[in-house]
């Protein structure tokens, strides 16, 4: 059997409809607002796609920073077991790896990219899933 592949938005009244306990599936998730909502589930692929602003230690709100890099959220990435894709490397996210824009662009155009989902399902496609 090939690859499934289970985007998952931030959407409420869908978010939690993903096959999580299907061994055959990776799920990949984004943002803030979707990982506070699947807290203590499986996400194999994480996608951190906004500007890079963490909060440092005891500094909420502070010039540079924005308030969806929560200290929570920022140790979800550090701790990640899967790829965290973010627009740039970053060492203090293990696992992260810099998002292929220029090649997604110079094969799917950039009409269509206008959110974190949408450059996850170019790399879904890229992929050639099953499901």
């Amino acid at each position: 059997m090939g690859k499934k592949i289970a985007v998952v938005g931030s959407a409420p009244s869908s978010v939690l409809l993903a096959p999580f306990n299907d061994p055959e599936w990776e799920i990949w998730g984004t943002s803030p607002s979707c990982w506070s909502q699947l807290a203590g589930r499986k996400t194999d692929v994480w996608f951190e796609l906004h500007r890079y602003m963490p909060y440092q230690p005891a500094q909420a709100n502070a010039p540079g920073t924005r308030p969806w890099f929560s200290p929570e959220f920022h140790q979800h990435l550090q701790e990640h077991q899967g790829t965290v894709y973010m627009t740039e490397g970053h060492t203090d996210i293990p696992n992260c790896v810099q998002y292929p824009y220029e090649e997604m662009i110079a094969k799917h155009g950039k009409y269509h990219f206008c959110s974190s989902v949408s450059w996850m399902l170019a790399l879904a496609i890229e992929q050639e899933p099953d499901a």
